[in-house]
């Protein structure tokens, strides 16, 4: 799969496994959760038919882990749940610069905000190790093991109730902690950020759940049936689910800012003073820089650009040697601690073609640093259309009208600023989640 980068070997190795008799439910989702995480940073190649496959495979082992919990799975009606708690439910917690873990943290300060109690889980599911097959590069997930012997993490002012559930469990163990705390706590409704959670979907058959999904720009994938999304249906979303019993609830993901601390200067940082300088950023550089955007950095470097890669980049010298033109005009910064301080010296952002990275334009557009990105994934939602383009080809000709146009770049520095304001308004946004939420239990749920 990862060698062929062909479709065909990956809907070949999903059938094998759905119809493969020796594996059981801890099998299969191990595997399912390897597979998506090969999908979502592009190691391997999926067509339509196994991305059809990948979401049967979640199906079977919902159903294999909901037959184990059976007897668990019994619904608490609305007049015995506490209106004022709600339970968060996330896949992985990590440090507070990790961005899943920092869209966590900010929709627990904003329901604080909103005046309800809160209690955050980690299920630890990303990647489990528990129903282990042979795979070749196999993916772990991080796990903070200190976390386990917490039961408070604070945020600002605010000490919010915590739970990490050891990675280390069975799923259907993990299942019995949490059904024994949702009818010890009732809370009125769980907010599950992060799909791919069986252990979430299980939960809402006990008490009504919304998914969120970390890369917020798609529709996430689960059996619970109120699904958050951080932009508008399209035309062609609105006639695909016209006919389903999905809730879409159709809101704006905002962020919140790590605040800045220290301050760069070119020099210090080992730039050119006098060059237009692009920042390419993300944790899985190494799996979404391609040889087409290396090859429009090429052109852009002929011009007069130099370029920052910020982030995870294993292959960077590998791909240095394979392009000359960008290694002499660029530096590899490794992970910044201080991104706000790092674009306060950049004056592009600059996106490949990937999944993820909402939080990152936005951290530029804070700082006034308009973007480039191309016309899909969280980039795209989080930082709107103003500043998308369609292919690599006019990218690279609208990095050129920013260097050489000045107020064409100051006009958009401001729409950038504007732009961060609107997403970074974290309480207005989660207020109108809450209310969807609570509006439709009264309607539909129970």
């Amino acid at each position: 799969m990862e060698v062929s980068k062909s479709s065909d070997y990956t809907d070949a190795y999903l059938s094998e496994v759905l119809t493969n008799s020796e594996l059981d439910s801890e099998n299969m989702y191990f595997v399912y959760h390897q597979l998506k995480r090969k999908l979502f940073t592009g190691q391997i190649v999926f067509d339509k038919n196994s991305k059809c496959m990948l979401n049967e495979l979640y199906d079977k082992c919902y159903k294999c882990f909901a037959d184990e919990s059976k007897e668990s799975l019994v619904k608490i009606p609305s007049v015995e749940r506490n209106k004022d708690l709600i339970m968060i439910l996330t896949v992985q917690f990590l440090e507070k610069g990790h961005a899943p873990t920092n869209s966590v943290i900010e929709r627990a300060k904003a329901l604080k905000a909103l005046g309800k109690d809160v209690i955050i889980i980690n299920t630890s599911e990303i990647c489990l190790i528990n129903g282990y097959i042979p795979i070749y590069n196999v993916n772990v997930g991080n796990v903070i093991k200190k976390y386990d012997d917490i039961n408070q993490i604070k945020i600002g002012e605010d000490k919010i109730s915590f739970l990490q559930i050891p990675d280390d469990l069975p799923v259907s163990y993990k299942m019995q902690v949490l059904v024994h705390i949702i009818n010890k706590i009732k809370p009125y409704y769980i907010l599950a950020i992060g799909t791919g959670s069986v252990l979430a979907d299980l939960c809402g058959n006990i008490v009504p759940c919304a998914s969120m999904a970390v890369v917020f720009s798609t529709i996430p994938y689960t059996k619970n049936k109120m699904k958050i999304l951080g932009r508008k249906l399209t035309e062609e979303e609105i006639k695909n689910y016209r006919d389903k019993d999905d809730d879409i609830i159709e809101n704006r993901f905002t962020f919140e800012l790590k605040p800045q601390k220290t301050t760069f200067s070119r020099m210090e940082m080992n730039l050119p003073e006098n060059r237009f300088i692009l920042v390419v950023v993300g944790t899985r550089l190494q799996f979404d820089i391609t040889d087409r955007f290396m090859e429009m950095l090429q052109r852009v470097c002929t011009e007069g650009c130099f370029i920052i890669f910020a982030g995870v980049m294993d292959n960077y010298n590998e791909l240095m040697n394979k392009y000359p033109i960008v290694a002499e005009n660029s530096l590899f910064k490794g992970y910044c601690q201080d991104m706000l301080a790092l674009m306060e010296i950049c004056d592009l952002y600059v996106n490949p073609d990937r999944s993820g990275g909402g939080f990152s334009i936005i951290e530029a557009f804070s700082k006034g640093v308009p973007g480039v990105y191309l016309k899909k994934g969280d980039v795209y939602t989080a930082g709107g259309k103003d500043f998308a383009v369609n292919d690599f080809n006019e990218m690279k000709k609208q990095i050129i009208k920013y260097k050489n146009y000045k107020d064409y770049y100051n006009r958009m520095s401001k729409l950038a600023k504007d732009r961060a304001k609107i997403m970074t308004s974290s309480i207005q946004s989660m207020a109108d989640i809450d209310r969807q939420i609570c509006q439709r239990i009264e309607e539909k749920y129970w």
